[in-house]
């Protein structure tokens, strides 16, 4: 008989629970304190997550201003600090927009946020293991199973200290968030289940949903699958009322979050991340012996993110479950943790659970979840084998069998934290005050500009540069090229994509990589060197000029940009572009606007000129390319099979059939090319060069490729052209790049296979460049080409053109506060022989209504990544307005979500008044004592 209530053995968990956590989570800051670090990492907190929780309270300071100055509502959700521009209210929910924890942001300075931030970070998972008690406390009272303080106690600190708290929670804080939800939405069912009461699933399905949309979608695969299972179980079951009143609970809780889920979902749909993957039957051999070893220990960045760490006494249980269920009635369980392990086996499950991104099991917060639950509910039952007769050597036991737990979570903080062992700290930002942390987010490259040359606040300015700090451009509003947010806008992404720039993925970009006429197509009006070097400067773009100074950075303008926007005057189909190569579809956009063929007929209706490929001017050339094979690591297979090995010449004709440079020797190669002009003779001028290498394919070790691209000029075209180009280039004045090409099986994936590797301007008549391949393997491509252009002509002829119709009296209306619009007001004129189309460098997407004087006017998706619309002849108003896609219907949503609730609560209410009796749920763990 137990001498202790199950109330009292409750209180005695949650408060051992309460002294273990701290005195862990005290070990883990000692570390960092020793080590002179803060919590923040130097990788995605410092870029990507700190900013937005500061965004986060200065949107809320700037509603409440407009409240104050305007007295009225307004929400200014569009922000052009998020890269071109973009939804705040959609694009940082992912980082915490709607998660509860995060209110309290709008009552803090800035520089309070860095403390706060932390905090969080121990914070959540105390609360996970609070939220783990809470369900135990539940099962306990139902009478479906006895529990032990000890055994609660335990498996709140396997839960709270498991791996995805210990790494994956201190890259990622917000990855904890699902640990606090899943224990809810499991009592919530359990609960409607034995209870027939639906209001605490409600309730967890709504807190779960408004808190992070990434992981609500896996808990809800999770939950799902969970109840299948205990209805399949369940002896005496209703199983279709059940059901019905199971998904109408959590429809309910998808709806009273509306108001943050359903914009959200439509902002899924144009998110390009999404497919594409290659995803292999199996993990690699290493993934799977990692596996054994994680299931108890802490292993430092651990493949596919499957991080368990679920102390030593994980293999005990585990194994007794999978042995023994019958006896203990724990079939339920033990098909749970069959069915996880698999899912941890299997790379597609990872696909599924990450939203069909790329396999990776940050879904394991469910098996440290089973884990702490089936230890908690077998610790009595494996404590007595000692005898039930002996009550002093079962506690010692049991004391014991903790003290394993409490060692165990020692270890794995040690391995996680310690100097001399993964001394995460080091990967953290210095320790300092929150003041001073402030004044690192905001000294940037932005700060020179605004503190330089850039326009009053409300005018457009866009800048690209070298070496940016990620994401520096949200906290102070000004619109950049460069973007590394996890939901992106697919519409920049087609336009990288088409043009084959050479950057980082779909979702994780720099730029237009220096091009002259790509800056000038996505309006950027400044160009900023973090390190102000001749071989920096080398990689300014043609016709920037150099403007200002500020301390190591040096600030360009750009003489004549289009800015906000321009009028074209000529209107391309898209199908015809997409017929011309990416370098002059490019310069194609100098000349005409590109729109799809539904908005081509809008416009070519309302009289605009319609031209094709063959009348746009183009100024592009095929220099002369000669690659040198100088590495007898290097042979190159021709698509007709032919190999060819070192000493080998390879002309045009032979590298724009294509084929495969094939690399051996478990290292890398190098080879050489030299692109000369194709008629020698002609005088020097200045011209833009690039690389194409189209259609690459690259099947070599790792799931990243970085190829090294280094130019160099030569004063004059060498007597020995094969000499020249097997001497090592030189280090000044050459442009230096990286391909980074991703494999399916990489996360950063974009289906990108063309690339035009900008190599700059030079009026040097001829070029050579290295090509270092990292690895051995096969590096196979179409063709491979050289193309240059005359800078001149680009400036003079196309970009001037431009820059001369481009808008004018431009005003962002920013709120003044968070720095965020819902309004855009401009002047254009239109030609003055007819019609013309508007191309705004605002990134195309839903939301977005225009006026022109006044009248309301349809918007056209314009060269692929932007906003257009017509414009009839002479000066004309314009004015944009915002609306987050989605956002009247989720506020609808959210009501009629919370009226339902409060239906259900009147109702429980007078059921427990007047309560009816039901059948009784047989209980699933009555014999576990």
């Amino acid at each position: 008989m137990r001498k202790r209530s199950d109330k009292k053995e409750i209180g005695l968990a949650l408060l051992a629970f309460t002294v273990l956590y701290c005195l862990g989570m005290g070990i883990r800051v000692g570390f960092f304190l020793r080590a002179g670090k803060s919590m923040i990492c130097e990788a995605d907190a410092l870029e990507q997550h700190i900013n937005a929780l500061i965004a986060y309270g200065k949107w809320f300071c700037g509603i409440l201003y407009g409240l104050r100055t305007e007295h009225r509502l307004s929400l200014p959700n569009y922000s052009f600090g998020i890269g071109f521009g973009g939804d705040f209210y959609t694009g940082m929910q992912y980082y915490g927009v709607g998660e509860p924890l995060n209110l309290p942001v709008f009552f803090l300075p800035s520089s309070a946020v860095y403390y706060y931030y932390q905090f969080l970070i121990l914070l959540r998972p105390y609360l996970a293991g609070l939220s783990f008690l809470f369900l135990c406390h539940y099962r306990q009272k139902s009478g479906g199973v006895r529990l032990s303080f000890d055994g609660m106690t335990a498996g709140a600190l396997i839960y709270s200290f498991s791996g995805t708290v210990l790494f994956i929670g201190m890259w990622n804080p917000f990855f904890v968030i699902p640990m606090i939800t899943m224990p809810l939405l499991i009592r919530g069912a359990e609960i409607l289940i034995g209870e027939g009461r639906r209001s605490p699933l409600v309730l967890a399905a709504f807190a779960a949903g408004i808190s992070n949309f990434y992981f609500f979608y896996m808990q809800v695969i999770l939950l799902i699958g969970w109840f299948a299972i205990r209805m399949v179980l369940q002896k005496h079951r209703p199983a279709a009322r059940l059901w019905l009143a199971f998904f109408s609970s959590g429809a309910l809780g998808v709806l009273m979050g509306g108001v943050l889920l359903f914009p959200m979902f439509l902002a899924l749909l144009h998110n390009p991340r999404s497919g594409g993957h290659a995803i292999p039957l199996l993990y690699e051999p290493e993934y799977y012996r990692e596996l054994l070893r994680n299931l108890a220990f802490y292993v430092y960045h651990p493949l596919h993110d499957a991080e368990l760490g679920l102390t030593v006494l994980a293999f005990p249980v585990l194994i007794a479950v999978i042995l023994f269920a019958g006896r203990w009635n724990l079939r339920r369980e033990r098909i749970e943790l069959i069915l996880l392990i698999l899912m941890l086996c299997i790379p597609a499950a990872g696909y599924v659970m990450s939203g069909f991104a790329y396999a990776i099991n940050r879904w394991c917060f469910a098996m440290a979840l089973l884990t702490a639950w089936l230890t908690a509910a077998l610790w009595d039952h494996l404590i007595s084998t000692v005898s039930e007769k002996r009550p002093r050597m079962r506690r010692l036991l049991a004391g014991a069998v903790l003290a394993v737990v409490i060692l165990s979570v020692g270890y794995n903080l040690r391995s996680a934290d310690a100097p001399d062992a993964g001394n995460l700290p080091n990967g953290f930002v210095e320790r300092m005050s929150g003041s001073e942390f402030l004044d690192r987010m905001v000294l940037t490259e932005v700060n020179a500009l605004e503190q330089t040359v850039l326009p009053a606040p409300n005018r457009f300015a866009r800048y690209s540069g070298r070496n940016p700090v990620w994401n520096a451009a949200l906290l102070h509003g000004v619109s950049s090229t460069q973007f590394y947010w996890s939901l992106t806008n697919g519409a920049i992404a087609d336009l990288f994509s088409e043009l084959s720039i050479n950057d980082l993925s779909n979702f994780n970009y720099l730029g237009p990589e220096e091009r002259t006429a790509a800056s000038e197509l996505m309006g950027v009006t400044h160009f900023t060197l973090r390190y102000d070097t001749p071989e920096e400067q080398a990689y300014v773009p043609a016709g920037f000029v150099r403007a200002a100074e500020y301390y190591n950075f040096a600030i360009y303008e750009n003489p004549m940009p289009v800015g906000l926007g321009t009028v074209y005057d000529r209107i391309l189909p898209h199908s015809e572009y997409m017929t011309l190569a990416p370098a002059d579809r490019e310069e194609a956009l100098l000349s005409a606007a590109v729109l799809e063929e539904g908005d081509l007929r809008a416009a070519e209706s309302a009289g605009i000129a319609l031209t094709d490929a063959s009348g746009i001017p183009l100024s592009s050339q095929s220099p002369k390319t000669t690659l040198y094979l100088s590495d007898d690591r290097v042979t190159w297979i021709s698509s007709r099979g032919e190999p060819s090995d070192r000493g080998t010449v390879l002309a045009d004709a032979d590298l724009e059939e294509g084929g495969t440079f094939l690399v051996r020797g478990g290292e890398g190669g190098a080879v050489d090319l030299l692109i000369e002009p194709a008629d020698p003779s002609d005088p020097p001028v200045s011209l833009e060069t690039g690389l194409y290498l189209e259609g690459l394919f690259i099947d070599a070790p790792g799931d990243i490729i970085n190829i090294d691209i280094m130019r160099s000029g030569l004063s004059a075209l060498p007597d020995d052209p094969e000499t020249a180009i097997l001497s090592d280039p030189p280090q000044d004045g050459s442009i230096r790049r990286t391909l980074s090409y991703k494999t399916p099986e990489s996360e950063f994936y974009s289906g990108w296979h063309d690339y035009l590797v900008n190599l700059g301007c030079s009026d040097a008549p001829c070029l050579k460049v290295r090509i270092v391949f990292p690895t051995s393997g096969s590096y196979t491509m179409r063709s491979l080409s050289a193309v240059s252009r005359p800078v001149d002509a680009l400036l003079s002829e196309k970009r001037e053109a431009l820059a001369a119709h481009a808008v004018q009296e431009t005003d962002l209306h920013k709120n003044p506060v968070s720095l965020m619009t819902d309004t855009v007001t401009c002047h254009a004129d239109g030609p003055s022989d007819g019609p013309g189309l508007l191309m705004l460098t605002i990134p195309w997407q839903n939301g977005w209504h225009a006026l022109v004087d006044g009248g309301k006017t349809p918007l056209l998706r314009t060269n692929t990544a932007f906003t257009g619309l017509i414009l009839p002849p002479g000066p004309h108003e314009i004015t944009l307005r915002y609306r987050t896609p989605g956002l009247p219907a989720g506020i609808l949503m959210s009501f009629a979500g919370t009226v339902g609730l409060i239906l259900i609560l009147l109702q429980e209410r007078r059921r427990s008044i007047d309560p009816v009796k039901s059948e009784p749920e047989e209980a699933s763990h009555e014999t576990i004592r």
